[in-house]
């Protein structure tokens, strides 16, 4: 992997962008998210806000602020109050936008789970926040992970899914009356979201006010009429929330797609456009570092762990991706320091696989990196040696043995190469980058 020779924090003053540090509410933000985000919905309440690109669905702006008022009630009837935390696992639908709005709307802390974990990622999740409520959806599966999950951890946790909440179903008397509870100051955390987990276990990061109000400052849609953002995030990811605060800031469209599929996706385009922002980081000239981010709105930090070593003594957040940018402020991405993969955009921890093949008694080491893949991006590949009498061990019996305890994102879909040794360090680290060559030039076929 290419070690940083030199760590970039800065470069020529005409290529920064400033702004004024975020330290309290202005007019506009008073009260925080969940009471700009009431008083926007409000306005044009028949205008469409979400599209579900697979069903066709439509959620107008007043029928989400409604979805959203019924869900912070739920909370509120199961004794969730401001700075509580609450976890949902509503897949890909516009009901998690309803329950994203409807936490903020009454300070409590919300949480979603990606659609692909397991159990055992949901229990650590959960014993990860302790919440005090988990509202799921009985589709996909969701609600029996979750019922497994919760069996095995301590903490008492109650689960409810929105099909039995009779009181989302329909309209409530009470909505008319409904007051959003506002936040005290800017720095109060107003969500958790988890990190990749590509150094360890994900861990979850406290997102302040400050961090998402300004989102729509970035002016990344200026000029746009109506502007239509397509997303095949799920809520677990911060990423979704920028691209439904610009829907919601410029009364554009979200277009969720619950589905990754080459054709569709060319479907929805045609039909729906798409608005692609690209944004310039600005990194030191000719020379490849690690990529170090400072600005006026960061997270709080870990719920519950030390963040300390993620950022520098300059107060610099430690990206972990390795850049470089040429005399012409051309950026070029070099490689990633963490080793995590990327397939259908989601996050692949080579270390949870790892720790599976480990298992397998024909197993000495093991090795994962990503093999590129041009619809899904990366494909995980293992290395392995191979103990001594298991020689003759059938491959696809050690894939099945991986697959069947693996997550979707985590199947060994690139396959598995033996090796007699595989690359290390002096130090018995794995050279990741000498696999990824070695794949390249002598196994592009498989």
């Amino acid at each position: 992997m290419t070690t940083p020779n030199k760590v970039i924090t800065h470069v020529s003053k005409d290529y920064i962008i400033t702004t004024e540090p975020v330290d309290s509410f202005n007019e506009e933000w008073k009260g925080g998210l969940g009471c700009l985000w009431f008083n926007l919905l409000q306005r044009n309440k028949d205008k469409i806000i979400i599209i579900n690109g697979d069903t066709e669905e439509c959620e107008t702006r007043g029928s989400l602020l409604s979805k959203s008022i019924r869900v912070a009630s739920i909370m509120q009837k199961h004794g969730i109050q401001k700075g509580d935390v609450v976890r949902f696992a509503l897949n890909f639908h516009q009901n998690a936008y309803a329950a994203l709005a409807g936490s903020l709307f009454i300070g409590a802390i919300p949480i979603f789970i990606e659609p692909y974990h397991n159990s055992d990622e949901a229990a650590h999740l959960l014993r990860a926040v302790k919440p005090k409520l988990v509202i799921s959806t009985k589709d996909g599966g969701k609600f029996d992970v979750l019922s497994k999950a919760k069996e095995s951890i301590t903490s008492d946790v109650k689960l409810i899914t929105l099909e039995d909440c009779e009181e989302f179903k329909q309209p409530q008397e009470a909505e008319a009356k409904f007051v959003p509870v506002p936040a005290k100051h800017i720095g109060e955390t107003a969500a958790i979201f988890f990190s990749s987990g590509s150094t360890g276990l994900p861990k979850g990061i406290c997102i302040p006010h400050s961090f998402l109000l300004p989102i729509d400052e970035l002016k990344l849609l200026d000029g746009v009429k109506t502007p239509v953002i397509m997303s095949f995030d799920s809520l677990y990811w911060a990423t979704d929330v920028y691209k439904f605060i610009s829907a919601l800031k410029n009364e554009g469209i979200l277009v969720i797609a619950p589905t990754l599929d080459p054709i569709k996706l060319w479907l929805r385009i045609e039909k729906y456009m798409i608005a692609d922002p690209e944004t310039g980081k600005s990194l030191g000239p000719n020379q490849q570092g690690e990529f170090r981010v400072k600005k006026k709105t960061m997270m709080n930090g870990y719920y519950n762990l030390d963040a300390s070593n993620e950022f520098d003594e300059d107060g610099f957040f430690k990206t972990g991706d390795i850049l470089y940018y040429d005399d012409d402020y051309c950026f070029f991405f070099v490689d990633r320091m963490k080793e995590l993969l990327i397939y259908q955009g989601y996050h692949v921890i080579p270390a949870v696989i790892e720790s599976r093949l480990m298992q397998h008694p024909a197993v000495k080491r093991a090795a994962v990196i990503g093999k590129k893949h041009d619809v899904y991006g990366e494909l995980p590949i293992a290395f392995i040696e191979v103990q001594k009498d298991y020689e003759n061990f059938e491959s696809h019996e050690l894939r099945k043995f991986v697959d069947d305890k693996m997550p979707y994102t985590h199947k060994l879909r690139g396959g598995i190469i033996v090796l007699e040794k595989i690359p290390a360090t002096p130090s018995n680290k794995v050279k990741r980058a000498a696999l990824k060559k070695l794949l390249e030039s002598e196994y592009q076929s498989i």
